[in-house]
């Protein structure tokens, strides 16, 4: 039996690891299908040749709190056989195939020959239910009012067991329920939760998230009721939070672990005998308390130059650790003197940069070497007489303004002068279309196309038709699109003013004289570089070595107080051991005796209720339902909604 229940134990923490890593598949609230089970997990030393099976796995979409949202059902039938025709009972609603082309009607699929993979919908109440509570510093919360929050927190899983039945049991009215395995799995940010600890479970922690894993028998521990063995019937967890939030829990429950022990098997006779061992054991125990005290006692008489010995180096630690201060002192007035030495000479030779303290020292002097390249010269001429050019940057766009200003001016005059052509026909009484053909056929003279155009000219120099081409310019001129035009213009004409101050012959004789005298600055930066980085070195590794002292002075006085401690602990071991051979006859006399006795009376009725409820699990195949004579299993798996 310790064989099977260490095989349901390593199935459960199976299914727990792949909870905790993620890999759980699961439909959510918007899946059109449940994921396909690529693999029939019904025993195969249960199926006969050619024998139809049914593998069902029920999705619950549930809230934070546990409560059903919605229910998914997805069926595989395996059809070893490739039979064409499966008779299948089936309770869900909107049945559909979601993969292979299997039809379905009057309880019978008519199959390709291969296997049938569907799903449907069902509102049945569920054989477990899944509810989760939360408290915060001791007080009851709801999921959404724990968002957020900060303090302890107390997060729980209760499983409740619906399939009780009553039935007689050696002689007896027991109440029989099918047994299921819960296991749930979550992660928690290690960023929102530490000091985790768990209740019937188990916490992983990989540095950035703590894996908790929980595991539950519902309903086992009543059916069988007071025994010496505790069964879980819920898992918790409490943790301090900061901004509390929590990604969803997936949840498998499932009887099938339980189907792997055979009810007609379950025996515990043998252990009277194991009974004997131990006592024998015990006696052995008894006998070895003597000699470790004998033990502890020459122990004890060692620990004196111990103790001398700890006392000597933690003062002469102590001594070391009081120059600390003053090693740490001369070595930083060196390197202040040396930073100081550098801020004048970069400042005697015009460099300007910000002072050089022991933090930065190596970022600005690199940056200084950088504006002393070739590249960094030239940046550096560019921005000078870009700088320079910008300081007339009023004058070059009033001119580009000015120019602008032309070429409004001469779309509003040509616009102008449509019209006035216009208003001068219609005085002559012709229309423009009228008129155009007229000059294209020569119905129109020279002469009257002549007396047309001194007309409209005589009208564009009146003071009226010159007013009105002003204003409608001005006008233009202060729209968002010319405004912006003048801008672009401007930037543009500026930049074009820099490239031709860049080629410029003193320009360029001016950033090769440069270029050259850069040269020997970048060797003096280098060499000050190299000296201040040594400084550093020095200083450092004498700060880490004081740090390194006052450390092992403290740990040396540590180490000291703990063999005192420990020269009062081996005394009082010394003490122990001889009150241990004591307790372990005590132990014998007591716990020995209370063995024989549970071995006597109550294992034989929980063995009985226990092959009980492994028939009920026998019978449990299918939740939506499963037809006569066909083989299956179910397993459930739950995800509760993230608390965000």
């Amino acid at each position: 039996m310790n064989k099977k229940l260490a095989k349901i134990t390593a199935v459960t923490l199976s299914a727990a690891l792949c909870l905790t890593a993620g890999g759980a598949t699961f439909a959510s609230n918007e899946a059109q299908e449940a994921p396909e089970q690529e693999k029939p997990v019904v025993s195969t030393e249960a199926i006969s040749e050619g024998e139809v099976t049914k593998d069902e796995t029920v999705y619950v979409i549930a809230s934070a709190n546990g409560e059903t949202e919605k229910l998914i059902v997805s069926d595989r039938l395996n059809n070893p056989a490739a039979l064409d025709k499966i008779e299948d009972a089936s309770e869900l609603a909107d049945i559909k195939t979601v993969r292979g082309g299997a039809e379905f009607a009057s309880g019978v699929w008519q199959t390709d020959g291969g296997d049938v993979y569907y799903q449907g919908s069902s509102d049945k109440d569920l054989p477990v239910t899944v509810s989760v509570s939360y408290t915060l510093d001791g007080k009851p919360v709801s999921a959404q009012e724990l968002a957020g929050k900060s303090g302890r927190v107390t997060i729980r899983f209760d499983y409740e067991n619906h399939t009780g039945a009553k039935t007689q049991i050696s002689g007896k009215t027991e109440t029989v329920y099918v047994p299921f395995a819960a296991v749930t799995g979550l992660v928690l940010d290690n960023d929102v939760f530490s000091d985790v600890s768990v209740t019937s479970g188990k916490a992983l922690d990989d540095g950035s998230r703590t894996a908790v894993v929980g595991f539950a028998l519902p309903g086992l521990g009543e059916m069988l009721g007071e025994t010496e063995i505790e069964l879980p019937e819920y898992f918790e967890i409490s943790a301090q939070a900061k901004n509390f939030s929590l990604e969803s829990s997936y949840t498998i429950v499932t009887n099938s672990v339980f189907n792997e022990l055979d009810a007609d098997k379950l025996s515990f006779g043998g252990l009277e005998g194991s009974v004997d061992e131990l006592t024998d054991a015990m006696t052995k125990l008894m006998d070895g308390s003597s000699q470790l005290y004998d033990g502890v006692t020459a122990l004890k008489g060692g620990m004196s130059s111990l103790t001398d010995g700890a006392a000597a180096l933690c003062s002469g630690l102590n001594t070391l650790k009081s120059n600390s201060e003053a090693l740490n002192a001369g070595a930083k007035q060196i390197f202040d003197a040396l930073l100081s030495t550098a801020n004048a000479q970069l400042a005697a030779n015009g460099i300007e940069v910000p002072a050089l303290t022991v933090d930065n020292y190596s970022a600005v002097l690199n940056g200084v070497l950088a504006s002393l390249g070739a590249d960094g010269v030239r940046n550096t001429a560019r921005g000078r007489v870009e700088a320079a050019v910008r300081e007339k940057s009023e004058d070059v766009r009033a001119a580009v303004a000015a120019a602008v200003s032309e070429e409004v001016a001469a779309q509003v005059e040509a616009a102008v002068r449509e019209g006035v052509f216009a208003k001068v026909l219609a005085a002559m009484g012709f229309e423009p279309e009228q008129y155009a053909a007229g000059v294209e056929s020569g119905a129109v003279s020279a002469a009257q196309q002549a007396q047309v155009n001194a007309a409209v000219e005589q009208q564009m120099q009146t003071a009226e038709v010159k007013a009105i081409v002003r204003e409608k310019t001005a006008e233009k001129m202060q729209a968002d699109d010319i405004a912006a035009l003048v801008e672009q213009k401007t930037e543009e004409q500026i930049q074009k003013l820099v490239e031709e101050n860049m080629q410029s012959d003193e320009v360029q004789k001016q950033i090769a004289d440069a270029v050259k005298q850069a040269g020997a600055g970048a060797e003096s930066i280098n060499a000050l570089l190299a000296q201040l980085d040594g400084v550093a070195q020095f200083y450092n590794g004498l700060t880490a070595y004081t740090a390194g002292v006052d450390s092992a002075a403290g740990g040396a006085a540590e180490i000291k107080d703990g063999i005192t401690a420990l020269n009062d602990g081996v005394g009082q071991l010394a003490d122990g051991s001889m009150q241990l051979r004591d307790g372990i006859a005590r132990l014998n006399d007591e716990g020995i005796s209370k063995i024989s006795s549970l071995l006597g009376s109550g294992l034989g009725e929980i063995s009985e209720k226990l092959k009980a409820a492994l028939e009920a699990s026998e019978d449990y195949t299918s939740f939506s339902g499963i037809s006569e004579g066909m083989r299956g299993e179910v397993k459930f798996i739950y995800k509760t909604a993230a608390v965000k």
